[in-house]
Parts: C-alpha cells; sequence; structure tokens
C-alpha cells in the first residue's frame, strides 16, 4: 500500500448513531499516487440479530481544513449477506470524484435486511464515535486470576460498559439496550459488572487446600509404594540397581519426555483445530522440542490458507509472505494476487453494468491489462460521454509542437443556455509521449491569492482554485486520468507537485519571445467576471487591444506580497508584477498531457 497508495485521512474508530444495526467500525480516506485519484473505505458491522443485505451511506466531502466541498456521496453496499458481529466494506474502494478532498465524514442513511424489512436514520442523526470496551486488567496473583477463570469463565476479557443504546458485554459483543442477556455468552449486564473479589478469594483458598491435600495423599501413596518397593527388592537378590536410581530416572524421564511430549500433543490438538494463534504461542514455547519449529511454519501457513479462503487476500498475502520460500508459499501469493485482481474486476464489471461508468472506468484504468479491462476502459467513455470526449482522446494520438488541440470543457461564451465549450489548447513541447500545454484563451479571472499577503505559488488560493475548482469542471475522469501530475521547479521558491497550474517566467522567455506572442485574448465569460486592465480607460485605445488582458504567472514579484503577470499588450507586468489580491487579471492554466492510451 505504501508504493501505490497514500493515507491521507483516517475516521475515527467506531461511529454509531442511537438505534442504529451497524457500527461504522473504521474508515480511510486514500489517494492513488499513479493517478491522484481519491478513495474512501469504509469497515462496517452488523450489530443486530437480522442479515443484512444492503446498506446506503452518505459520504460528506471536506478539504484540506476541513471546509464542506460542494458535492457529498453517496454508496450503495448491495448483494450482502451479513450476518451479526460480522464486518463488511473494508476492501470496497468508493471512487471520489473530487480530488480537493482531505477528509470526510460518514453516516449510515438505510439499512435493508435479509426478511425485506429496512431501517432509516432519524434525520440529523448524530453518528459519533463511542468508546471501545476496555480490557480487563488480570490480577497479579497468578491463583486467584486462574479461580477468576474457573468461576467466571476464560471468555471474560473486558470490562462491561454502556454507550449511546448499546452495552458492550466482559466477553467482547455488542448488546442493544433492550436485550436483557448478552446474545453470545448469555450474561447480562449486571452480572458483568459484579466481580466479587472476597468470594474468589474464599474459592482459591479452598481449592489450593483442597489441591494441597490431594497432592499430600498422593504423595503418601507414593512414600508407601517406594517403601512396599524397598521391601521386596530386599527378598530379590538379582535386583542390584537401588530405587532410589529408579525413582531418578522416573523424575528425569518425566521432566524431559512426558510433560513436554504432553504440551506438544495440546499444541497439535489447538493446530488441528484450526486456533492457530494459539497454537503458534504453545509450540514457540516448547523452545525448539521435537520439531515445533517446523510446526509454527505449519501454522503460520495454514493460517494463511484460510485468510484466502475467507476472501482476505490482502492480508493471506502479508501471511505467506512472511514464510516466504516454505512449502508453495510464493505460488499462493501469486495465487492471491489473481484473486484481488478478480475480485477488483468484478467490481469494475459490476459498475459498469450498473450504468456507473466513471467508476468503472477508473477500476478498469487501475487493473490495466488484465483480462479485457483496456477494451472496458474504453466502452466506459464511449457509453459515458457518446463520443464528443472519446474524439478528444482519439485526437491527442496526432499531436505535435506548434499544432492546437481540443481538450476539455468551460464556459466560454457566457451564454448560460447552452453546453460549456470546448477547451482550446497551444501545444508547447512534446516530450516522452507527453504534451505541455496553455489555454489559447484566457478562460476565467481569478485572483492570485484571497488576501493580500505574502504568498507564494505553493501557498496561493489560485493553486488550489486550478487544481479543485477548475480541474473537476473543465474535466471528467476520463480525461483526468491524462493530466500527468507535474513537479515543479518554482523559482526561489519550494517545489510542488500539481496537475495544473501557471506558466512561470522561464516557460515564457522559452516559449513567447515577443510581445505578440505573449498576448492574450480572453473568453467573454472571463471579461464578464471582472477581467481588466487600466489601458481600456484610454478613448480609442480599445481596438488596438483586441479583447487581450493582462494574466498571472507563478513566480513571486518584485515584492512578496505580489505575483509577476503578462500585460495587455504582450509585455511583463510593470512594478515587478501585481499585488496579489487584485481581482481583474485573468488565468491561463497550463499542463501535461499523457498521449499514451
Amino acid at each position: 500500500m505504501s508504493e501505490r497508495y497514500k493515507r491521507l485521512f483516517s475516521l475515527p474508530e467506531n461511529l454509531h448513531a442511537d438505534g442504529a444495526p451497524v457500527i461504522v467500525s473504521a474508515g480511510a480516506l486514500l489517494q492513488d499516487t499513479e493517478n491522484g485519484k481519491a478513495i474512501a473505505q469504509l469497515k462496517i458491522r452488523n450489530i443486530n440479530e437480522k442479515n443484512i443485505k444492503a446498506v446506503k451511506v452518505r459520504i460528506n466531502l471536506l478539504d484540506t481544513v476541513g471546509r464542506p466541498l460542494d458535492s457529498d456521496v453517496e454508496y450503495q453496499f448491495l448483494d450482502l449477506d451479513v450476518r451479526r458481529d460480522e464486518f463488511f466494506g473494508g476492501k470496497t474502494a468508493i471512487f471520489l470524484e473530487n480530488e480537493a478532498v482531505r477528509s470526510f465524514s460518514v453516516s449510515v442513511e438505510e439499512v435493508a435486511f435479509a426478511d425485506n424489512s429496512i431501517w432509516t436514520a432519524e434525520k440529523d442523526a448524530k453518528w459519533e464515535s463511542i468508546p471501545k470496551a476496555s480490557e480487563r486488567k488480570p490480577f497479579e496473583d497468578r491463583e486467584l486470576e486462574k479461580q477468576f477463570a474457573i468461576h467466571y469463565g476464560s471468555d471474560w476479557k473486558f470490562n462491561a460498559a454502556k454507550a449511546n443504546d448499546l452495552w458492550f458485554c466482559s466477553c467482547g459483543a455488542i448488546n442493544s439496550s433492550d436485550e436483557a442477556a448478552c446474545h453470545s455468552c448469555k450474561r447480562t449486564f449486571a452480572q458483568c459488572e459484579e466481580i466479587n473479589v472476597e468470594l474468589l478469594k474464599a474459592e482459591r483458598d479452598e481449592r489450593i487446600e483442597k489441591e494441597s491435600a490431594e497432592k499430600e495423599r498422593k504423595t503418601e501413596e507414593q512414600r508407601a509404594a517406594t517403601e512396599k518397593a524397598k521391601k521386596k527388592a530386599k527378598k530379590v537378590a538379582v535386583i542390584t540397581v537401588p530405587v532410589i536410581v529408579v525413582a531418578v530416572a522416573l523424575i528425569v524421564l518425566a521432566v524431559t519426555v512426558f510433560i513436554p511430549t504432553g504440551k506438544y500433543n495440546a499444541a497439535v490438538k489447538l493446530y488441528e483445530s484450526g486456533q492457530y494463534d494459539e497454537a503458534i504461542a504453545a509450540f514457540e514455547a516448547m523452545d525448539g522440542y521435537k520439531d515445533s519449529e517446523e510446526q509454527i511454519q505449519n501454522c503460520e501457513y495454514s493460517q494463511a490458507v484460510k485468510l484466502y479462503e475467507e476472501g482476505e487476500y490482502e492480508e493471506a498475502i502479508a501471511a505467506f509472505k512472511k514464510i516466504k520460500g516454505y512449502k508453495d508459499s510464493s505460488e499462493q501469493i501469486i495465487k492471491c494476487q489473481t484473486a484481488v485482481k478478480e475480485a477488483k474486476y468484478k467490481t469494475a464489471v459490476s459498475l459498469f453494468e450498473k450504468g456507473e461508468y466513471e467508476e468503472a472506468f477508473e477500476a478498469f484504468e487501475a487493473l490495466g491489462d488484465y483480462k479485457d479491462c483496456v477494451q472496458k476502459a474504453t466502452e466506459c467513455v464511449q457509453k459515458a460521454t457518446k463520443g464528443k470526449e472519446a474524439r478528444q482522446l482519439n485526437a491527442l494520438k496526432d499531436v505535435s509542437a506548434g499544432s492546437t488541440i481540443k481538450f476539455g470543457y468551460y464556459e466560454q461564451n457566457n451564454d448560460s443556455s447552452d453546453d460549456e465549450e470546448e477547451i482550446e489548447w497551444i501545444v508547447l513541447e512534446v516530450s516522452d509521449n507527453k504534451a505541455f500545454v496553455t489555454s489559447k484563451y484566457l478562460l476565467d479571472t481569478v485572483p492570485f491569492n484571497e488576501k493580500r499577503t505574502d504568498t507564494t505559488w505553493e501557498s496561493c488560493s489560485l493553486r488550489e482554485w486550478l487544481n479543485a475548482d477548475f480541474l473537476n469542471t473543465a474535466f471528467s475522469r476520463f480525461l483526468q486520468t491524462r493530466i500527468v501530475p507535474t513537479e515543479l521547479n518554482n523559482k526561489n521558491q519550494n517545489s510542488t507537485t500539481d496537475k495544473v497550474f501557471l506558466l512561470s517566467d522561464s516557460d515564457i522567455n522559452k516559449f513567447f519571445s515577443t510581445e505578440k506572442q505573449r498576448k492574450c485574448q480572453a473568453t467573454d465569460y472571463a471579461i464578464s467576471n471582472g477581467a481588466y486592465s487600466s489601458l481600456y480607460n484610454f478613448s480609442g485605445y480599445e481596438k488596438y487591444l483586441d479583447n487581450c488582458y493582462n494574466w498571472w504567472l507563478r513566480d513571486q514579484g518584485a515584492d512578496p506580497n505580489k505575483a509577476m503577470t503578462i500585460g495587455v499588450v504582450g509585455d511583463y507586468g510593470g512594478m515587478g508584477g501585481d499585488y496579489v489580491d487584485v481581482s481583474g487579471n485573468c488565468v491561463r492554466p497550463a499542463m501535461w498531457i499523457n498521449l499514451a492510451n
């Protein structure tokens, strides 16, 4: 996971709302480091006596400082058969369209049960983290702890607690407040609360006394038997070995053979019953007795096989890697990896069949050349875009420096009654099957930063706007997969990695050597949003300006609260740039596009 996916955020554990039949045990937000996509994962537990067959959740997307983004995501877990205390969802990838998301909150809106009854959350239900049941601290007196297990049961591992309308049993099970007894161990909450230490001590002392008496009785019997054997030995002259030697030999035999053999056999029984963790601990405690080391590997191997059979493929891979080289672990790892791909493939096919083409496209893309994923990804584009974006993608095959391409859609003619217009891009450079492009026109009017303060490209609000609002407005998920995250070396600033960015002073010197090449027209939409230049105040000058306006570069200006600009006639903006909060300068985006299919 550390190579392909980066964890951006984790939900608080054990989210629950009063009356809810499920608990959101865990959740995470991951980022695909190869394409920048955001993925949510949720692990949900059924705490209801009925089997669950479907669950609808709502994911509220938040930005880097916890502000709500424009849209949230509704997702349904379908075709389930989840019994009480079982988990689901932990291996399901929920693809999030808005790549500006950096955290999220979640609520469960609806749960459908196997008997077709439905639970619906109350309006404004609060999903809050409830505390885990704390582990019971064992008694320091080992005999008293042994007596506790005898009296209360070895499954009493937690301290009983209440939270919301739930109560946690001492066995670890979660019960609703209307359940008088635990559904797992049948204890009541009152029984879980009451530990009579004095009674335990009395029972301990009574047991120890009985054990001592029994031990003394057996010792006496053994002494009598020994005396009898001595007398008999005197009568048998042929017996030359002293009885004491025989007794010592028996003791040595018991310590070195009988006792270890018993422990070994007990460990084997644990292994055969599928209690692998307990068996491993038992074999490890034998410190190399017989083939205990090999038996440990047997346990670990069987445990890995069990994980595979239960569909826990990632965990199975990790388990097999731990014993790589033992038996056929290497082949099993490949088998698990194939199963992971097949599970993801089935998810992608399911999304495709339900008409969720963008999500299916991402799922097929992530699988690369597995089966027919390349073909399926193409079909997703064709079905979702009805060919208009497919044509744009197809046109990328014939791109060269100096040419113009159409890629993405953005409002430009300032007529909201029709669809957004295709964005035209000038190809500045082609390298390694990638094209460096900048928009032919100034597409919008946005300040470099919302407040006038010392600002760099790394910290400015325009960078956030380009890589969130503009990116998600102008490009569908299909097109976004072709936009390459680019590491930018920023003059006198920290380097950044961006999908969409502004040109730099060095880019201008390389690709726009004259003022005529640098001057740029603004779209009607950008002009309507406040594009401004003082030169338009001079009467009669407008006809020479031809709708050209100032536009931002990403370099810092002469002062740290300024940014460099290109002027309306293609000159460098005067006075070492404009103040970062100037609202009349336009935006000319740039990016690298992957030309490969």
